[in-house]
């Protein structure tokens, strides 16, 4: 069995340095590769392309440098599985490995040394971040100073690694509700946002706090859109801008006011919905499809939140909807 990551998405695999040069070119900005010496030439490189986010694997069992930029519209985070490269971003240093990832943000310009290596990246276009990005973080200084390397060993910079891969593993299933359904797509997409955003939220310094939490009656607007909304496709961004504050203010609010977070209040609405629709299922109801109607489009992490928080499995408790 073969251990590459999106084999149904293949788009190079060859051992012709002029070939690859080609095909690179039409995928990235500028760019020049050059073989180091003692190393035969090889590259294999999949990509899976959803709306605003793509998924590529390369596995480059060579060593080579290369000279790039600048960073076409996009933010693109390298995942090493294996091997390490040696980078510079806009002149600043670092290196990516297994337990570091490597961001690179537009208009910068790269210089990449590699061992051999094979890595996801998840490329995330720049007008599905910037809006979100500047909501929640305001005015940034250049990504190189702060962001060029992400720790992959915890927290939400691990989490997003996990999902990054088991997307890969779900797109190469030719039956993926992924590829049938745009609206699990689109949940998908903004999962992987909000760990993006996560992630860069703790390289960030905290902002001066300022005394601007949510007053009740925008804490009760949040749940009441909640409510008629918790099925759709909702990251912490789109409820900062219900409540027309910045995303810091709102957990603050949520915390202090409901003792918890504004996302675990949403899937606490969609446990509670999925375990009225399944007590309440037809004969030919299944837990993909209520958890999917319901927001979950993450169906493992689904079934394990479920029994967390109703002592049962999701297929137990429509089990016993279907003998009565």
């Amino acid at each position: 069995m073969s251990n590459h990551f999106l084999n149904n998405h293949c788009q190079l695999f060859t051992h012709d340095l002029d070939h690859s040069r080609d095909m690179m070119a039409r995928m990235w900005e500028r760019h020049e590769i050059h073989l180091n010496a003692g190393y035969t030439y090889s590259i294999r490189w999949h990509q899976a392309d959803l709306k605003n986010v793509s998924l590529s694997y390369c596995d480059s069992p060579t060593s080579v440098h290369i000279v790039a930029g600048p960073v076409g519209h996009s933010y693109r985070l390298g995942l090493h599985e294996e091997g390490y490269g040696s980078q510079r971003i806009n002149g600043r240093e670092m290196v990516s490995t297994p337990a570091r990832a490597s961001l690179h943000a537009p208009g910068q310009e790269l210089e990449l040394k590699t061992a051999p290596f094979r890595s996801l990246m998840l490329n995330l276009d720049g007008a599905f971040v910037e809006r979100p990005l500047e909501r929640r973080f305001g005015r940034l200084p250049p990504f190189e100073e702060w962001a060029r390397e992400i720790s992959l060993r915890s927290g939400p910079a691990a989490c997003l690694r996990s999902l990054s891969r088991w997307m890969a593993s779900e797109l190469d299933r030719p039956s993926s509700w992924l590829l049938a359904s745009r609206s699990a797509a689109t949940r998908l997409e903004r999962a992987l946002l909000g760990l993006f955003l996560d992630s860069l939220g703790e390289l960030r310094p905290p902002a001066r706090r300022r005394n601007d939490d949510l007053a009740v009656q925008q804490i009760k607007r949040v749940e009441e859109w909640m409510d008629a909304n918790f099925a759709d496709a909702v990251t912490v961004d789109d409820l900062a801008d219900v409540a027309g504050v910045g995303v810091r203010s709102l957990q603050n609010a949520f915390r202090r006011l409901r003792g918890c977070t504004p996302m675990e209040a949403l899937t606490r609405r969609r446990l509670n919905a999925a375990r009225e629709a399944l007590g309440a299922a037809s004969p030919h109801a299944t837990v993909t499809q209520v958890a999917a109607d319901c927001g979950f489009f993450h169906f493992g992490r689904f079934a394990e939140y479920y029994r967390r928080s109703f002592g049962e499995t999701p297929s137990a408790t429509l089990s016993r909807a279907k003998r009565r």
